[in-house]
């Protein structure tokens, strides 16, 4: 033992001696090791953890296709009897639940706040047994049809709302007009199985009975409803297919039976599918993680490959120190043990930083990229982390204290000491030196190449043209707070708000829609002349609608302000439509169509398509009127002006103290939540593209430092005998190329193999640049190449000769 603590004292005193040698291996391996361990964390977690939830591996997801008479999936969704006809009459799920997700006001909290809701069967609290601060769950008095109002608070909304109050238990909320009794606070620790959307926090849970769902949706089979999941406990001894198959036919049978008589869905099916919770949760995640580790896998290799280098050099600057411990008796062995010494120390400081910046690597994931991944508000320094930590850190110090100990050539250690070190300075091989070139070229080209490729996709989508205007537009939602009021007065009171909103001197105009951005469903529509279905997605927009936003009308007419008084059956559709339609789109005006209501509408304009931001494709898009009673605006404002949301609220509270806003966004704030995945896609490939490039940078100016510093006296020699200084900067460049040339060639056969290994997966990421992306992948490989080459050379062919022949 007192040995081992000798040879660690007599490392650190010889590391104090090269602080620069210090700051370099633990800040690159510190960082390069950080950034690992936080997306090896990250992939445990997903991959490997499992739920925090009791039997977690019998916790599914069950899902209902509605499958059209093409074969093709027409929705993924439930609607209502269907789903609570499951709910009823299922044997394979011992525990079930159903959850409902919508947002709402607060309208007995003096901020009236806006919360996530979820409404819920008693099973959920079976399924997910959370933990409480105080109360209950729901029970059997909360189940279906008892209708007894009481809610549970997440422990946010507790804080924030109430202030940690110890009598909450003692009040109510009051959400469209209900009084809800406050029976229980979820613990902090509770996590929410995110099956919904990523990110989405529930801030109180309501009983089932008091779902949004209107009452004409009750026995409507031919009605999605997308917000409505079902979740339950797999039965023991059952499998997840043959289940399928038992659902897909008790569902499908009770359906056929429902819609009998429907022609729209002659030939129609209802498929059933069960996937586990965990599989449900994680999506299509798996293929991120692994685009990250096999990014920050690159940055520590070429970081490895730098500090090889530098490891290599110190061994040459240390072996006046070996060969004394040689000459006195030190084994091969001793030397390794004083060797891994000072590399364990090294790495042990760069461990300690590495799971500093994992940490912050938590932080910062957990901040901003919440809605975007899955469980990593579950991320933290656990025992994995620490493991992991230790055994890179480990192979790390073996590795470099390897390289090291394979340059000594332990007979000639004894020549050194016996000539002074003159004329016996051992050297790194060239094949190595031409090795770690060939594997930073290499590294350095495929992550240069896929990180460019990730940001072209990335800006293609968030570039791409949407076809209407979104800046300086707002879009604001009313709904009641009080006692619910009858049609007339809310038509009076919508108008006069859009009124007023529009004598607002930085209001330049008010539409009665709804946004541009908003997704308000499908619905299914019969063409009444070829009988030919489509299934268009439906939007509710006035006459400004289209003239607001600068979405052009190609054929026809919009509707009129007396289409909307009158509640005229007219429609618009759009140019996605009306192809589906006929080859020339002009003709499509004047058709008539149904919603299988009875009621024949006729179009009578076809305006351009849209795009959506984060996506590429346009959709097939159905425009009727709205009402005089929606409580839908879209505001157009002057440039540089605002319309703050208490300005609004205070003009529609002096209309009417019945009535909220509920919502009101800048359609450009919406875009860029839409496409905020593209841009982290566009900011970390950029990142990580840049780091590469620096590491790489340094990386082969280390070695063709040290390349040029061995050659100094040829160097000068040639020109003492008159070679120019291009002639020398050219011999040096010349006799590298075919090393980077190797270097290149092995990242194209890195990235075919890649390409041919995982074609699958990697067809989503690839662009439509590829040979722009390999020029300028190519260009700034050669540019780092040509810098590392002609920036050593530069101190000996811009001083004397003379000078450079004494060293």
């Amino acid at each position: 033992m007192s040995t081992v603590l000798y040879q660690y004292k007599q490392a650190w005193a010889g590391l104090k001696k090269t602080p620069g040698f210090i700051l370099s291996v633990v800040i690159s391996m510190g960082l390069t090791l950080g950034a690992l361990l936080c997306v090896l964390t990250l992939a445990n977690v997903l991959l490997n953890d499992p739920l925090p939830y009791p039997e977690q591996e019998s916790l599914y997801k069950i899902d209902q296709s509605l499958i059209n008479d093409s074969g093709e999936e027409w929705a993924k969704a439930y609607n209502y009897p269907g789903m609570m006809h499951l709910y009823k009459k299922q044997e394979a799920f011992s525990e079930i639940g159903l959850l409902y997700y919508d947002y709402n006001i607060v309208s007995s909290l003096a901020t009236q706040p806006n919360v996530n809701t979820t409404f819920v069967t008693p099973g959920w609290a079976d399924l997910f047994q959370g933990e409480l601060v105080m109360g209950r769950h729901f029970s059997d008095s909360e189940e279906v049809n008892t209708h007894n109002p009481v809610a549970i608070l997440s422990y946010q909304m507790w804080q924030q709302e109430f202030q940690g109050a110890e009598d909450v238990l003692s009040k109510s909320l009051i959400i469209n007009d209900v009084s809800f009794r406050i029976v229980g606070v979820l613990a902090q620790s509770f996590v929410e199985p995110e099956i919904y959307n990523v990110g989405y926090k529930t801030q109180v849970w309501l009983p089932w009975d008091f779902n949004p769902t209107p009452e004409r949706a009750f026995q409507a089979w031919n009605r999605v409803q997308e917000p409505m999941l079902v979740v339950g406990k797999l039965k023991p001894g059952l499998v997840a297919s043959q289940v399928e198959q038992s659902l897909t036919t008790m569902m499908d049978d009770t359906w056929q039976q429902a819609v009998v008589g429907d022609e729209y869905f002659n030939g129609w099916r209802i498929d059933m599918s069960v996937q586990s919770l965990k599989s449900t949760i994680l999506g299509d995640t798996e293929r991120t993680i692994l685009l990250l580790i096999a990014g920050v896998v690159g940055l520590l290799l070429i970081a490895i490959a730098n500090i090889s280098n530098l490891f290599m050099a110190r061994t040459v600057q240390k072996q006046r120190d070996l060969a004394i411990c040689a000459s006195v008796g030190a084994k091969k062995r001793h030397l390794f043990n004083m060797l891994f010494a000072e590399s364990s120390l090294l790495l042990s400081m760069a461990l300690l930083l590495a799971l500093l910046v994992a940490h912050t690597g938590f932080d910062i994931m957990q901040s901003h990229l919440s809605d975007v991944l899955p469980r990593v508000n579950e991320l933290s320094i656990n025992g994995f982390t620490l493991v992991s930590a230790v055994i890179l850190t480990l192979l790390c110090a073996l590795g470099f204290t390897a390289l090291s100990n394979n340059m000594l050539n332990y007979r000639a250690l004894n020549l050194v000491l016996r000539s002074s070190g003159k004329g016996t300075s051992f050297q790194v091989a060239k094949s190595i030196r031409q090795l770690l070139i060939v594997s930073q070229v290499a590294i350095a080209s495929c992550l240069v190449f896929a990180n460019f490729n990730l940001i072209e996709q990335a800006y293609s989508v968030i570039s791409a043209p949407y076809g209407f205007t979104m800046e300086n537009r707002v879009y604001v939602s009313v709904m009641t707070t009080g006692t619910k009021a009858d049609s007339e007065e809310k038509s009076v009171v919508m108008s006069q708000f859009a009124q007023q909103l529009e004598q607002l001197p930085q209001v330049r105009g008010v539409s009665r829609s709804v946004s541009p951005l908003r997704n308000m469903g499908s619905r299914a529509i019969t063409m009444e002349a070829s009988k030919q279905k489509i299934t268009p997605e439906l939007k509710y927009i006035d006459d400004k609608y289209l003239s607001m936003v600068e979405q052009p009308l190609l054929y026809g007419n919009t509707f009129s302000r007396e289409d909307i008084l009158d509640n005229t059956p007219v429609v618009l559709v759009n140019a996605s439509f009306a192809k589906r339609v006929s080859t020339d789109l002009q003709q499509v005006v004047g058709q008539t169509l149904s919603f299988g209501d009875g009621t024949i509408y006729t179009v009578i304009g076809v305006v351009a398509d849209t795009i959506m931001p984060g996506t590429t494709e346009p959709k097939v898009q159905l425009f009727k009127h709205t009402s005089i009673r929606g409580g839908s605006f879209l505001i157009e404002l002057a440039p540089d002006y605002e319309l703050s949301r208490e300005q609004a609220a205070q003009i529609l509270r002096g209309i009417s103290s019945q009535y909220s806003l509920f919502e009101m966004k800048p359609l450009m704030q919406t875009r860029m939540r839409m496409l905020f995945s593209q841009f982290t896609m566009a900011i970390t490939s950029a990142s990580l593209a840049l780091v590469t490039f620096l590491l790489a940078s340094i990386g082969l100016y280390g070695i063709l430092s040290y390349t040029t510093q061995l050659r100094r006296f040829e160097l000068g020699t040639r020109m003492a005998l008159g070679a120019k200084r291009f002639a020398i900067v050219g011999l040096v460049i010349g006799e590298n190329t075919m090393t980077v040339v190797l270097g290149f060639i092995a990242s194209v056969i890195i990235l075919f193999s890649l390409y041919i290994g995982f074609s699958a997966d990697l067809n989503a990421y690839i662009g439509d640049q590829l040979i722009l992306i390999s020029v300028i992948t190519l260009s700034l490989i050669t540019w780092i190449c040509l810098f590392a080459c002609y920036w050593p050379v530069r101190a000996y062919i811009n001083r004397p000769v003379i000078n450079t022949l004494r060293e």
